[in-house]
């Protein structure tokens, strides 16, 4: 189970606490979980870099508050992906303290790494030419 390895602010105030070395099947309840453990493994799995536009149903809230998340793939020394970067903003700090209850992803955008770096060397060589 992939564990939080280094929380921000964000994070620490979204679920009321810190989560430096806690599992993710302890942060996220059974329904959350699933939609955490995707964005996981399709961002390590791939890899690709993915921007999510999302909505979380609050823990004893009866509204969900919207939030983008960006995640990047991390090489070890090795080169083999080893971790996730995630960035999450919220669009409100209403129901932060509490975590979700549910989240829902409404809009995803995947860019794998290979397309990444194919977009790369053809804008190099564009600007090669223009030069």
């Amino acid at each position: 189970m992939p564990r939080i390895r280094l929380a921000g602010e964000t994070l620490a105030d979204w679920f009321g606490r810190c989560l430096k070395g806690v599992p993710l099947d302890v942060i996220y309840n059974a329904e959350t979980l699933p939609v955490v453990l995707g964005m996981v493994q399709q961002v390590s799995g791939t890899p690709a870099i993915l921007l999510q536009q999302a909505r979380s149903l609050p823990t004893n809230r009866s509204f969900t508050v919207p939030f983008h998340r960006l995640a990047l793939p991390l090489r070890n020394d090795d080169d083999a992906i080893g971790h996730v970067l995630g960035v999450s903003v919220f669009s409100s700090r209403d129901g932060h303290g509490h975590g979700a209850e549910r989240t829902s992803i409404e809009r995803e955008w995947i860019y794998p790494l290979a397309m990444a770096a194919a977009e790369r060397t053809t804008t190099e060589r564009t600007a090669a030419m223009v030069a």
